[in-house]
């Protein structure tokens, strides 16, 4: 009995070591000389969308087979790991890439569909090349997507539509418990308010124009911005809407009409939420 456990005990540890390091996850090969990485990638969000562009650093003759979208709510590297991708990260594109229409190699555009709002994304690219071969990542872009559109309301007295909630993305009723805000044209100006300056039950929100902006996608801190219930609107001006229940959202004006037959605002906005 002893003689025979004196076998067994070595074969199970044995067993054990070849099972860690078969079953532990592959690292990834080394990059061949001459793989080329993408490089300067940008990402403009939308609404559970995002446009990808980025600099494919390949010349005319270089062949490759495509580009991999990576797109995660997890990170997509660990620093420690050299460059490389995590091992579990799977491409969002299903197959590989082969790149937009356009005959210009220098940059690739890529339109990313069906995403969340609300999330944050890490997001990089890698080159495909024959045989399976990938490049290196290009550098890693964090972005997240917001609901977003272009409104148009009118003045009261013209009309429907004359409210907008932020948070449902619908037209309402000026005077109704949803609507954000109103627009008002006078002959002092034209200018956006907040509801309850007409009937005190209604929500509160508060204007603040971002002089030196002209970005929606943008977000910083703006809380010591000076908000104030009502302000004067004009084209291409940008504005923080700080709403009633403590969510933001930033509209740009794109066209302001205030004749006597027409008087709107128009505008597009981004809603962050709380």
């Amino acid at each position: 009995m002893f003689r025979l456990a004196k076998y067994v005990a070595p074969a199970l540890l044995l067993l054990l070591l070849l099972t860690i390091i078969f079953c532990a996850p592959a690292r990834k090969k080394p990059v061949p000389e001459g793989i080329v990485a993408p490089s300067d990638l940008k990402v403009e969000t939308g609404d559970r969308s995002m446009t990808l562009s980025w600099r494919t650093n390949r010349t005319e003759d270089m062949i490759i087979s495509g580009y991999n979208i990576y797109i995660s709510a997890e990170p997509l590297a660990d620093p420690a790991d050299n460059g490389y991708l995590r091992e579990d990260i799977e491409p969002f594109n299903p197959v590989t890439y082969p790149g937009d229409a356009d005959p210009q190699i220098s940059y690739e555009t890529y339109e990313a569909a069906g995403l969340m709002n609300g999330v944050q994304y890490y997001v990089a690219v890698t080159t495909v090349y024959p045989g399976g071969i990938e490049s290196l990542p290009s550098n890693i872009v964090t972005a997240t997507c917001y609901p977003q559109g272009t409104v148009t309301i009118k003045d009261r007295s013209m009309g429907d539509p004359d409210g907008f909630s932020f948070s449902t993305r619908e037209y309402v009723q000026y005077n109704s418990l949803d609507n954000d805000l109103y627009f008002i044209a006078r002959d002092i100006g034209n200018m956006l308010g907040s509801p309850d300056r007409n009937e005190g039950v209604l929500k509160h929100t508060e204007f603040a124009e971002l002089k030196a902006e002209n970005s929606l996608t943008n977000r910083h801190d703006y809380r010591n911005l000076n908000y104030k219930d009502r302000t004067f609107v004009a084209e291409g001006n940008v504005y923080m809407v700080r709403l009633n229940d403590g969510s933001t959202a930033k509209i740009r004006i794109k066209q302001v009409d205030s004749s006597a037959y027409k008087k709107q605002v128009t505008f597009d906005y981004i809603y962050f939420g709380q």
